[in-house]
């Protein structure tokens, strides 16, 4: 392997950069892609947050609906019955099982509200001492102590609001 010397080469100096020449109409219409793109993303994003409920609820359909018909097709396999007349029982079933299930919990949730009222007032009463909020924890423990004062008489939920000057016409008065 023979190595030569090679004369060195002149230095050359780099010509500074110069961005191509533009086309004016070019670069707008790039402008106005980006801000179609920037506003059509944020259509969407607020679309979404002002369709949310609806979207749940449309969820919760399509779920309760899954959930029918699973239990009409179980029926059907097991019984022969026609799709309607097991659809029906279905619901017939669902709907006394969750009243069941509300006249056993439903009790006890009332005797107990009245308990963790007066334990959220005690708590209150604790978290004005700690935090130095007197009045905001007094005017929220007399609302406390006027809904448990509701809660304790259960005749008081017929009557109407104590706030109301009128009697309504459609309160009920049993």
């Amino acid at each position: 392997m023979e190595l030569s010397l090679a004369e060195p080469q002149p230095h050359r100096r780099s010509q500074p950069r110069v961005p191509a020449p533009s086309d004016d109409r070019s670069f707008a219409w790039r402008v106005v892609e980006t801000t179609a793109i920037v506003l059509g993303v944020l259509l969407l994003a607020s679309l979404l947050w002002f369709a949310a409920d609806v979207l749940l609820l449309l969820f919760a359909a399509v779920l309760i609906a899954t959930l029918l018909r699973a239990a009409t097709n179980g029926l059907v396999t097991l019984t022969g019955l026609a799709d309607g007349w097991a659809l029906a029982l279905v619901v017939l079933l669902a709907t006394g099982g969750l009243i069941a299930l509300g006249w056993i919990v439903v009790p006890g949730i009332i005797d107990q509200v009245p308990e963790l009222v007066d334990n959220l007032a005690a708590t209150l009463g604790r978290l004005e001492q700690a935090l130095g909020v007197a009045e905001m924890a007094r005017e929220l423990a007399d609302d406390l102590e006027l809904r448990a004062s509701c809660l304790r008489r259960p005749a008081s939920w017929a009557a109407p609001p104590a706030w109301s000057s009128r009697p309504l016409a459609y309160w009920p008065t049993w």
